[in-house]
């Protein structure tokens, strides 16, 4: 086929494609560049949101610091589709609670996630570990 009949043929069609192409790509990467990558199930009842961080429910009168490894998590929510494409990382609540832990120990908590109206499918990890930080010595004079 010569490329002047290629470009004649159905040149309507071809164009409207083209255009409709780019818009779609021009979209989704605008969407990725800005934090808004959705991965949806082909049923649409569910959502991963990857990434968002594991707070600590600490309580009250507990001025120590601690730290969880890992810091972030994975959580897949069930739940209405038009619901889901409108929630955002922070409308999550996932946290692990800390009593208290014996200076220089760790404990193992499971992870809660809170999230009203939505199913909780998945969370990975599924624990955290909690732990007093290591306190580095400065330098000596």
């Amino acid at each position: 086929m010569a490329w002047n009949v290629f470009f004649r043929h159905n040149r309507w069609q071809k164009i409207t494609a083209l255009l409709l192409a780019t818009l779609i790509w021009l979209t989704v990467d605008r969407k990725l560049q800005h934090g808004g990558g959705v991965r949806l199930t082909l049923d649409g009842s569910t959502r991963q949101f990857e990434r968002v961080p594991i707070r600590l429910l600490i309580s009250h009168g507990t001025a120590e610091r601690y730290e969880t490894v890992p810091e972030l998590a994975t959580v897949t929510v069930r739940g209405d589709p038009g619901g889901l494409n409108r929630l955002r990382r922070m409308d999550l609540e996932v946290f692990a609670s800390v009593d208290s832990i014996p200076s220089g120990g760790e404990v193992r908590q499971r992870i809660r996630v809170v999230l009203p109206g939505y199913e909780i499918v998945r969370v990975v990890p599924e624990e955290v570990l909690i732990r007093h930080p290591v306190q580095n010595e400065g330098p000596t004079h």
